[in-house]
């Protein structure tokens, strides 16, 4: 039998107030920036997510980025601008997160699409990461103005080191 963990107010409401995305315009293209927590509940809708994003994202990269409902392999190929997947902010990760972007890394490559996932040395992704032996095959690069992401981001703790 489960047990639920108490309440303690802190608790999300449902599996999309686990992780939120933010997209923006960056000088190496498309910079969606990952918020919250990923795990088994939301990893693979995440993933879906970030891959309509990239393939609904405007060649222009002054055009704004709208929405869209879904996408295929052949849209993420038709698009041209990189996509920078920050993932600093993030407070965790499991083995659904993981396989999440080995399988998003796959995609982009398939499609002949640069994607650079990017997080600070000591974040949770990157610790994570690293202790999965995944952070060079992926590879994880630091934050940079160069790839739109600022070099000292607010930790998800708001401690900034």
């Amino acid at each position: 039998m489960g047990h639920d963990p108490p309440d303690d107010g802190n608790a999300p409401a449902n599996v999309q107030d686990l992780a939120a995305m933010h997209v923006a315009q960056g000088p190496a293209g498309l910079v969606i920036t990952l918020t919250g927590e990923i795990d088994m509940s939301n990893a693979q809708d995440l993933r879906a997510r970030i891959v309509t994003v990239a393939a609904t994202a405007p060649a222009d990269p002054a055009a704004p980025v709208e929405p869209a409902q879904s996408a295929d392999h052949d849209e993420l190929a038709q698009q041209a601008p990189s996509v920078v997947l920050d993932l600093t902010r993030l407070r965790f990760i499991d083995s659904s997160a993981i396989s999440a972007l080995v399988q998003l890394a796959a995609q982009f490559t398939d499609a002949g699409r640069p994607l650079m996932l990017v997080a600070a040395y000591d974040s949770t992704a990157a610790r994570t990461l690293r202790l999965a032996g995944l952070d060079e095959a992926l590879h994880l690069q630091e934050p940079s103005a160069a790839l739109g992401v600022p070099a000292e981001p607010d930790r998800p703790d708001g401690d900034r080191r």
